[in-house]
C-alpha cells in the first residue's frame, strides 16, 4: 500500500465541476435534515415520512433509464444545466411553502416527485460527464477527490442544517439549498467537455438503446452481482434509516441537531473513504469495504438502545468510510470498462437497479416500525445489513473490483 497524489487531475474544467458539486453537496446536506423535520413537526409520523421519501424515489428509479439514453445522445452538461435549474425552483418553491405555513403533505409529495425525476436526468449525465474532461488514468482519483470533497461539504451541511432546523427552520434551510442549485449550475454553464454524444444520423431507437445498455450490463457479471447487493442494501438498511433515524433522534437523541450530526458524521467517512481511493494503492479496495460495511451493521442496534450521540457517529463515520471508498472504487471501474458511448445508459441502469427497492424501503421502515416496534425493525435492519457484507466478502466477482491484479469479467 502506498500514497501517490495524481498529477493532472485539476484542469479547469474538473475544477468546475469540482467546485459546482461540492457546493450542491452543502445544500443536500441541509436538505436532507430539513425535510425530515418538515415533515414530521407537520404529521409526526414516520409511515408519512417514509411516504414523501418514497415519492422522490419512484419518479427516480423510472426516469433514470430514460435519462441515461438520453445522456448518451445529448450534451451532458446541457442535461446536468436543466436539473439543476428546475432543482432551484422546486426548492424555491417548497421554502416559500413552510416560510409562509401553508405546507401540506401532498406539497411534500407532488414537488418531491419532481425533485426525484429531475435527479433521474442529473446523475447518469454527471457520471458520463466525467470522462469528457480527463483522461482514463485520471478517473479512479477523480472520483476518489470528488467523493472527498462533497462529503466534506455535506459534512456542513449537515451540521448547519441540524442548527438552522433547530433555530429557525426547515424553510430557510431548504432556501439556501435552492441557491447552491444555482452555483452548481453556473459552473456547468462555463464547462466545456470533450463531444461524446451519438449523432442524430447514428441514433438508434430509444428502446434499441436502452436494450443495448442493459446488454452491456448483463455482459458484466461483476456489475450486475454488485446492483443486486446494493438494491437490497439501500432497500433494507439505508431507506428505513433515513426514516427512523430523525424519529429516533427527535424522541430520544435531542433533535436536529443530533441528527446533523450524525448525518455529518457518515459524510466524513464518505469524504475520507473517497481520499483512500483518490491516494491509496488498495490491493483489494472491496474487501475493506466490505469488512468496514460488516462493522457497521451494529449502527441500527445503537439507534435501537439510543445510545450517545458520539458512539452513533462514530459508527456511522466507519459506514461512510465504507461507502466513500465503495462508490470511488465502483464509479471509477465502470468509467473504465464501459465503453464512453454506453456509460450513461449503463449508470442508468445501476441508478435504477440500485435504487429500485428504495422507495418500497422509505414506506416499509414506516409501516414495520408501527407493526412490530421500532427497536425490532432497526434489530431486523443490523441483521440484513451484516448478511450483505458477508455476500460482498465471498463474492469473487465483487471482491475483485478495483484489484490492482483484477480478474478477468466473467
Amino acid at each position: 500500500m502506498r500514497i501517490e497524489l495524481p498529477r493532472g487531475l485539476f484542469t479547469r474544467e474538473f475544477k468546475l465541476l469540482f467546485a459546482g458539486q461540492a457546493v450542491s453537496l452543502v445544500g443536500d446536506g441541509l436538505f436532507h435534515i430539513a425535510l425530515a423535520f418538515a415533515v414530521l413537526d407537520l404529521t409526526d409520523s414516520p409511515k408519512s415520512l417514509g411516504v414523501v421519501f418514497a415519492a422522490g424515489g419512484i419518479p427516480l428509479v423510472v426516469f433514470a433509464l430514460i435519462g441515461g439514453v438520453w445522456a448518451d445522445r445529448l450534451e451532458r452538461r446541457r442535461i446536468m444545466l436543466a436539473a439543476d435549474a428546475s432543482r432551484m425552483a422546486i426548492q424555491l418553491v417548497l421554502a416559500g411553502l413552510i416560510l409562509t405555513d401553508n405546507a401540506e403533505l401532498w406539497h411534500f409529495l407532488v414537488l418531491q416527485a419532481l425533485y426525484g425525476s429531475a435527479q433521474a436526468f442529473f446523475g447518469p449525465a454527471s457520471t458520463g460527464v466525467l470522462p469528457q474532461i480527463l483522461e482514463s488514468h485520471l478517473l479512479q482519483p477523480a472520483n476518489g477527490m470528488l467523493g472527498a470533497t462533497r462529503n466534506a461539504t455535506y459534512v456542513v451541511g449537515s451540521a448547519a442544517g441540524g442548527l438552522l432546523v433547530a433555530s429557525v427552520g426547515p424553510g430557510t434551510a431548504i432556501g439556501l439549498d435552492a441557491v447552491t442549485f444555482a452555483i452548481s449550475a453556473s459552473c456547468l454553464f462555463a464547462m466545456k467537455p470533450r463531444p461524446a454524444g451519438i449523432s442524430a444520423e447514428n441514433r438508434a431507437s430509444f428502446i434499441h438503446e436502452l436494450a443495448e445498455g442493459f446488454r452491456e450490463v448483463r455482459r458484466h457479471r461483476w456489475l450486475w452481482k454488485v446492483l443486486i447487493n446494493g438494491s437490497l442494501f439501500l432497500m433494507l438498511y439505508v431507506a428505513p434509516i433515513e426514516v427512523l433515524g430523525p424519529l429516533v433522534a427527535r424522541n430520544d437523541l435531542g433533535g436536529a441537531i443530533a441528527w446533523g450530526i450524525i448525518g455529518a458524521a457518515f459524510a466524513l467517512g464518505m469524504g475520507l473513504g473517497g481520499i483512500a481511493a483518490a491516494t491509496l494503492q488498495l490491493r483489494r479496495p472491496m474487501v475493506v469495504a466490505s469488512l468496514l460495511f460488516l462493522i457497521t451493521g451494529v449502527t441500527p442496534v445503537l439507534f435501537a438502545i439510543a445510545a450517545p450521540v458520539p458512539l452513533i457517529a462514530a459508527a456511522m463515520s466507519i459506514e461512510g468510510l465504507a461507502a466513500g471508498l465503495f462508490v470511488a472504487v465502483w464509479e471509477g471501474e465502470m468509467q473504465k470498462k464501459i465503453p464512453n458511448d454506453k456509460l450513461s445508459r449503463v449508470s442508468a441502469w445501476d441508478w435504477m437497479g440500485s435504487l429500485a427497492g428504495m422507495p418500497l424501503g422509505f414506506v416499509l421502515g414506516g409501516v414495520f416500525a408501527d407493526v412490530i416496534g421500532l427497536d425490532a425493525t432497526l434489530v431486523a435492519m443490523a441483521c440484513c445489513a451484516v448478511l450483505l457484507a458477508l455476500w460482498m466478502l465471498v463474492s469473487r466477482d465483487i471482491r475483485g473490483i478495483g484489484a490492482r491484479t483484477s480478474p478477468e469479467d466473467l
